[in-house]
């Protein structure tokens, strides 16, 4: 016979269950943790694009600030203004692939008082381990002498859980004299405004470049320019003067429903054709 009286059992039950529960969600999350910086710690040295290492034998910190980037150094900007063709003279297959695994612990958990409504479906409000957040597959490389390519497609998962593409630009560029001055034109085809920047600070370039797959992860209002990437198609002309002016033109137009539909890209706010420009 119990002595204690019937609520105060039941509120001890309780009190066990959700202390049995927030230790069996601990050890999960410790576990997922530990399986994700166990990953980190064998993994490679990091490579922006493997595909541009291998193409022109020069490693990644050559290209890359800090060896993984995005900022590039000035033998980088060189490589892209140069249309992605510098190349060892071997044949190299043009692949390179790139998964992403991420945890989040929020500190307002989903559906404290509305605060963010329910998680997603086969989410808890808290503590989530993602052990693919994004899945991605590039082509990249040189096509002809003055030709060259940084394709990507991308798979999300939580997000739209399709193959979408992704940042993706073709160039071409020629080098040119001008009496004393030297230069070097170029045109770039790809479908996010400022891909194509050689100083990789604007807004497809710029800190956070991966937005965790939960909670708020960005300013609630942000300018046009940092929501059309995938959406819109465009071509810009550029030109390097003695390696010290530097000027770009050209513009934007949104993707077809179609092809919005075909791609996985969503659907821009364009109004017309949007100009870019950079000097």
């Amino acid at each position: 016979m119990s002595l204690i009286p019937c609520s105060q059992n039941v509120f001890f039950r309780q009190f066990f269950t959700r202390q049995r529960e927030s230790a069996r969600r601990l050890k999960y999350s410790l576990a997922a943790l530990t399986g994700l910086i166990g990953c980190l710690a064998w993994a490679p040295n990091a490579q922006a694009v493997p595909a541009f290492a291998r193409q022109t034998g020069q490693d990644c910190i050559a290209c890359h600030v800090g060896g993984f980037g995005p900022q590039l150094t000035p033998f980088g900007r060189a490589f892209k203004l140069d249309g992605y063709t510098l190349s060892d003279g071997k044949k190299h297959i043009p692949l390179s692939a790139m998964l992403v695994a991420s945890y989040t612990h929020q500190a307002q958990s989903y559906g404290n008082n509305n605060y963010m409504g329910p998680p997603p479906a086969g989410f808890s409000a808290n503590d989530n381990f993602t052990a693919l957040q994004q899945a991605s597959i590039f082509l990249a490389g040189r096509i002809t002498d003055h030709v060259g390519m940084l394709g990507q497609a991308t798979y999300s998962d939580p997000g739209s859980q399709n193959l979408a593409w992704d940042n993706t630009e073709l160039r071409y560029a020629h080098s040119y004299t001008l009496g004393s001055a030297s230069g070097l034109f170029g045109m770039s085809l790809n479908n996010n405004p400022t891909l194509s920047d050689v100083w990789n600070t604007t807004p497809a370039w710029q800190y956070s470049y991966m937005a965790p797959p939960f909670g708020n992860s960005g300013p609630p209002v942000s300018p046009v320019i940092y929501n059309l990437g995938q959406s819109v198609v465009g071509a810009t002309a550029y030109t390097i003067i003695d390696n010290s002016w530097y000027a770009e033109a050209g513009a934007y137009h949104n993707l077809s429903t179609y092809w919005a539909n075909a791609l996985h890209a969503g659907n821009a706010s364009l109004q017309g054709e949007a100009p870019y420009w950079r000097l």
